[in-house]
């Protein structure tokens, strides 16, 4: 079990075989731990034993996110190619899904080693009426689905790091971020967008100039008449103080009505230098057309845990993400945001900095 769940944790690895890649490879590491499960208690295994190794996994990947060790253990991201049956997270939830597939492994073990018929007959028809349940199920999901009533545009943009960020220079000066700023609102604004998103820490700010900055964008966001979520990196430079990776949301009327610090940090890597947020989501209402658009949101390594992305208000119609991947997560931060829409029936908008924007 225990080296199962260490390679697991290396499956996204699978990337560089496409698509399909991170399903096989979960596949490939997970199942070895369900074949030596069955073949060590052959003689005397009973059909229920099917259940103990899918509990247990299911248990210990709800540990490791609930204490943030490690959010990739649940199986429900890796199955998002096979959309029908995925769509079962709606209603079960990422874990009641990672059961399910760990259930389904286990019964399709059992068939190939027991030796009983009539037992025989039991673990095949299970896993069958599984898959056969769930892929109806989401196909009827999938071919009710309805569009909303109404369509807005929104921008995105990743931060004037590019350009600088291939040098491992991050010193952006004042008068180049709010030419970026500049440029990019009213682009947004010309291109008729409701409100422009940016990347996860695209402004990185020291505490000395944070206001001068954010004091600009408001200005900016009243002038043009248009909302802004701004990704925030905002450092000490003269205190031990820990910096904070933050998003602001600034109205049209240019008032920051959220300000929320990253909640998930990534263990080691910003554990010991930022500060954590409040575990909650916040959200905005915004007027589309006369109707109010409720918009949630959180930053990053926040949409890895289901535990955390299911407290957005159930009123949501739209939640934002602004993220900033790297090569070697890319796919897996997609396959993991992806679950969210399904699982809270709300559309995802994930704007991020070196890796896959998409709605």
């Amino acid at each position: 079990l225990w080296f199962s769940l260490t390679a697991k944790s290396f499956g996204t690895y699978g990337q560089n075989l496409g698509e399909f890649g991170p399903s096989l490879l979960t596949a490939l590491c997970i199942f070895p731990a369900f074949l030596t499960d069955g073949l060590v208690t052959r003689k005397n295994r009973s059909f229920v034993l099917t259940l103990v190794f899918p509990v247990l996994y299911t248990f210990l990947a709800y540990l490791a996110a609930r204490f943030r060790i490690n959010s990739g253990l649940r199986l429900d991201i890796y199955m998002l190619p096979f959309l029908a049956p995925f769509q079962l997270v709606a209603v079960v939830g990422s874990y009641g899904f990672t059961f399910l597939v760990a259930w389904f492994c286990s019964c399709i073990v059992f068939l190939l080693i027991s030796e009983k018929k009539n037992i025989r007959t039991v673990a095949w028809v299970c896993p069958a009426a599984l898959i056969t349940i769930a892929c109806i199920f989401g196909a009827i999901r999938l071919s009710t689905a309805k569009d909303p009533d109404y369509t807005f545009k929104a921008a995105y943009a990743n931060g004037p790091y590019r350009g600088t960020f291939q040098d491992e220079d991050f010193e952006v000066e004042y008068e180049e971020m709010t030419r970026y700023l500049y440029d990019t609102v009213t682009e947004a604004k010309k291109e008729g967008a409701k409100f422009i998103a940016y990347s996860e820490e695209a402004f990185g700010l020291e505490a000395g100039s944070y206001d001068k900055v954010i004091n600009y964008a408001r200005s900016l966001a009243r002038e043009n008449q248009i909302d802004m979520l701004l990704g925030i990196e905002k450092w000490f430079d003269d205190t031990d103080e820990l910096s904070e990776n933050a998003i602001l949301w600034i109205n049209s009327n240019g008032e920051i009505v959220v300000t929320a610090l990253k909640s998930n940090l990534i263990p080691n890597l910003e554990t010991k230098d930022y500060k954590a947020g409040k575990q909650e989501v916040s959200y905005v209402d915004l007027m589309v057309d006369g109707k109010s658009v409720r918009i949630s949101m959180a930053v990053c390594f926040d949409g890895e845990f289901s535990l955390f992305t299911r407290k957005m208000d159930p009123e949501t119609d739209l939640f934002v993400l602004p993220s900033w991947d790297w090569d070697t997560i890319r796919m897996k931060h997609y396959l993991s945001a992806s679950y969210i829409p399904v699982q809270s029936h709300v559309t995802l908008f994930k704007p991020t900095y070196d890796g896959f924007t998409f709605v």
